[in-house]
């Protein structure tokens, strides 16, 4: 089975729906993680000053201490490549460690712009920028077939 890791930054919602519609997926997302701990913690209030103080807090320690993000992803792609099953592994945001294995890994850094200014803006940073407008959806499956290669590529 063909695979993909895709670093996706910008409006993610959208892109997540429609991958997830289509693909076999598994996603990295080191703050929904940290969401789910601070949940299971007993928080059960609206996200507030104190919420995101104790976030950043939790975020900072974990890093300083476990190396928290690196290890999270590098255990996130480790599973993915382990699992027959998934297609597409999502990782929300990038950092140092997903830019230095796009080459080893061959992760795909994706932007995901709301209007003309953010695609313009993004498009030397990035593999590929997609506008969310009407072709959306459609150039978001085009994009992951020719990635697992399920569609041939026009030249």
């Amino acid at each position: 089975m063909n695979k993909c890791i895709i670093a996706a930054n910008g409006h993610l919602k959208q892109f997540q729906k429609a991958v997830e519609d289509n693909y076999r997926v598994k996603i990295a997302d080191c703050d929904q993680m940290l969401q789910t701990v601070i949940e299971a913690l007993g928080w059960g209030g609206i996200k507030d000053k104190v919420y995101y103080d104790f976030y950043n807090q939790l975020f900072k320690s974990a890093n300083e201490i476990f190396d928290f993000k690196n290890t999270y992803i590098e255990r996130a792609i480790q599973q993915f490549r382990d699992d027959s099953q998934s297609e597409v592994l999502i990782i929300k945001g990038s950092n140092e460690l997903v830019l230095s294995l796009e080459d080893t890994e061959g992760i795909f850094n994706l932007f995901l712009a709301k209007d003309n200014d953010e695609f313009i803006d993004n498009l030397s940073k990035y593999d590929k920028v997609i506008l969310i407008d009407l072709d959306f959806e459609k150039n978001v499956k085009q994009t992951l077939d020719i990635l697992l290669k399920k569609e041939k590529v026009k030249v």
